[in-house]
């Protein structure tokens, strides 16, 4: 599953969007110089040794800008809920925790942590969090440092068919009425 993990983003902040990914030693990005790729880039130590090599680990890894500043920062959920680490924009910094999107919460079900996603949701510059759980989507907003209270989104529910995959793998974000 590694190369399901590639996410192409500017992790440095130069304007040129890098390839990271993760192998079996945990999360790397390659800077790009326009016309090519550099060394690797250690992130965080999501490797296989230490459960990762778990589809409801790896398969939850997304990148956005959490604090604001320009560089793309990474999250992922583990057992205990989502774990993020900052781009510093050489490597990756200080961890937040996120939302306790946990396996004891149910989130170790592909029907919820597939869902997890990473967007801006109130226009201010900062990616938030976002899943779809038995009772619907709820979001955290960023703060910058780390992650607000769940706010509700739409019933996507289990009762109304969400849980089924062939609807749940189809829950995107994004900006339909160019709001910011």
């Amino acid at each position: 599953g590694y190369y399901s993990t590639l996410r192409l983003a500017d992790f440095d902040g130069d304007g040129m969007d890098d390839a990271c990914a993760r192998g079996p030693d945990g999360w790397q990005c390659w800077r790009s110089s326009g016309t090519g790729f550099g060394a690797a880039v250690a992130g965080p130590a999501w490797a296989d040794s230490v459960g990762w090599n778990n589809p409801q680990y790896y398969g939850s890894i997304r990148t956005g800008d959490i604090d604001g500043d320009g560089k793309v920062d990474v999250c992922a959920r583990a057992a205990a809920g989502i774990r993020c680490a900052l781009s510093t924009g050489s490597g990756f910094g200080n961890g937040i925790v996120g939302p306790e999107w946990s396996n004891a919460a149910g989130y170790g079900a592909v029907e919820y942590w597939s869902t997890i996603r990473m967007t801006d949701v109130d226009g201010d510059g900062r990616a938030d969090l976002c899943a779809r759980g038995p009772a619907g989507v709820t979001c955290h907003l960023s703060t910058g440092s780390g992650f607000g209270p769940a706010i509700a989104g739409p019933d996507l529910t289990d009762a109304s068919g969400w849980g089924d995959m062939d609807n749940a793998s189809t829950i995107r974000f994004g900006d339909l009425d160019g709001d910011g």
